[in-house]
């Protein structure tokens, strides 16, 4: 399996919509075979989608990401995990252990499995009369 991990500074990338490089990591059960840096192009959201469809990744694991960037590495078939943050090496270690779910990975502000309902652009912002805004 190969997976991808946006990455600043030794750290997932806190966006990856802005995000500049990649590290591609490619598994052999929960073995870890190999893993190359590659820097993200500095283009259109569009095309950076594009590069990194291109990449042949079944997963991408990053932090914040933007509604068009996410659907269009899903429907090409790339599953994102976003709203991770956290080391890389501790990041991974806990994708090859299944514990990528645990609190401590998850960026301020995103609560478990339903954190994609919660976090970033798709929060709904509720006033004090239960009204959506």
């Amino acid at each position: 399996m190969k997976i991808g991990i946006t990455v600043w500074q030794d750290r997932v990338s806190p966006v990856l919509d802005t995000a500049q490089s990649l590290l591609i990591v490619e598994f052999s059960g929960k073995d870890e075979v190999s893993r190359q840096i590659v820097r993200i192009p500095d283009t259109s959201l569009a095309q950076r989608a594009q590069y990194i469809s291109h990449t042949e990744l079944e997963l991408l694991i990053c932090g914040a990401i933007s509604r068009y960037l996410e659907h269009y590495l899903l429907v090409r078939g790339v599953e994102v995990i976003p709203w991770i943050g956290g080391p890389i090496d501790r990041v991974l270690a806990a994708y090859s252990h299944d514990q990528l779910e645990d609190n401590s990975f998850q960026l301020p502000g995103c609560f478990g499995r339903r954190r994609r309902l919660r976090c970033g652009p798709r929060a709904k912002i509720t006033n004090r009369r239960g009204k959506n805004t």
